[in-house]
């Protein structure tokens, strides 16, 4: 995650996971340029990423 400026700031526990959804498309950060691994995501935040989550993940299991 070295295009985040707070990467270093997600807890050991989760850096798999987030870079994993990095490197898929599905995080895209807050601006492009943030992680806010300790901030809130807003409505839209997360139904844009259950949206890329879905195309990204699901749909290339079904198709």
């Amino acid at each position: 995650m070295p295009a985040f400026s707070d990467a270093e700031d997600v807890s050991e526990w989760a850096e798999e996971a987030v870079q994993w959804a990095v490197d898929e498309g599905i995080l895209q950060g807050v601006d492009g340029r943030l992680v806010d691994p300790r901030g809130f995501a807003t409505r839209a935040q997360a139904a844009a990423f259950m949206q890329r989550f879905v195309k990204s993940v699901l749909l290339q299991h079904v198709l």
